[in-house]
Formats: structure tokens, sequence, C-alpha cells
């Protein structure tokens, strides 16, 4: 039986081997992830099967400015903080099998806990590729006006989930 486990990123992760189809991502967890996870600027989370690495996801903290769009009626506030899903990606021998419905549903976790044990964090926000949006919807994220045309970003309210809706 196969063992998948979701963890931190380490020194051992081998991603070599690694292609989603995308080459920002591909860049991105063979050359980046792990100075960025050493250095704070992301977390990144690795899916392994049988301890061989598949998929990953990067969380980091960001803000989105209340100005652009009334998230929070009844707030008067100029910033509001978020974690943002800076990415998420599956090696395209693994796609199809909700590996990163797995590793959506660790952040939307760890976000949840943040804000419930930790620290102010009102949103779990995602810049999605045109075309992608659809996949983070229907998960309960919203998209947010921004005008902007390579990427989309989407939220999903921590303070408005049910947290029973999903299965952490």
């Amino acid at each position: 039986m196969d063992i998948h486990e979701i963890n931190e990123l380490t020194v051992h992760d081998d991603f070599s081997s690694f292609d989603c189809e995308d080459e920002d991502l591909n860049e991105f967890i063979k050359e980046d992830a792990k100075r960025y996870h050493e250095t704070h600027f992301a977390r990144t989370y690795v899916y392994r099967i049988n301890a061989k690495p598949i998929a990953f996801s990067s969380l980091c903290i960001d803000s989105v400015k209340s100005r652009s769009y009334e998230i929070i009626e009844s707030q008067k506030r100029k910033i509001i903080p978020a974690l943002k899903l800076a990415r998420l990606a599956v090696d395209k021998e693994y796609k199809g099998q909700k590996i990163g419905q797995a590793l959506l549903y660790h952040s939307i976790y760890h976000a949840f806990e943040i804000n419930r044990d930790h620290a102010a964090c009102r949103l779990l926000i995602v810049d999605s590729k045109p075309g992608i949006e659809g996949y983070y919807t229907q998960y309960g994220f919203t998209e947010l006006p921004s005008g902007k045309k390579d990427y989309k970003t989407l939220y999903l309210d921590l303070m408005t989930i049910n947290p029973r809706q999903y299965p952490f």
C-alpha cells in the first residue's frame, strides 16, 4: 500500500525530474523553493507518495487593498491581512488523482488555523492563471475585481467559511 503524506520541504527533496508542464512552476521548485523556504519568503509543502515528492504548494503572507473592492463592508480598513497560496503544482504523471485538491485543503486548513489560533489572517488568496479560476471557485473562492489581465486574484474569506465543509 502506498504511503501518502504532506510535509514541509526539506533539503533532501529531489525535484530534478519534476514536470508539471508549466515552466515557471518547474523553475520555482527546482531553483528557488529551498532558498525561499530557508529565508522565510515562502513556506513550501510537499506531497509525497512513498517518500517521492510529486507535488507542492507554497504559502506566504500577503494583504489586499480594500479600496479597490469591498470585501468586508462593515470594516473601514485599507489593508486586509491574507495568507497567499503562492504556488501549487502537481507532476504531470500524477494529475487527475486529486493531489492538487489535497494540497489546496492543506492550505485552507493552515489559513484557518492561523486565523483561529495565531494571528489575524482574514483571507486566503491566490493569483490564478487565466483559465484556471474555475478550479478555485469550486472550492468557494471568489474573484476580486482588479483589472489585471495576466492573472486573476481570488479569495476565500476565512471568517465566513464553515470548516466542516472541508475535510480537515
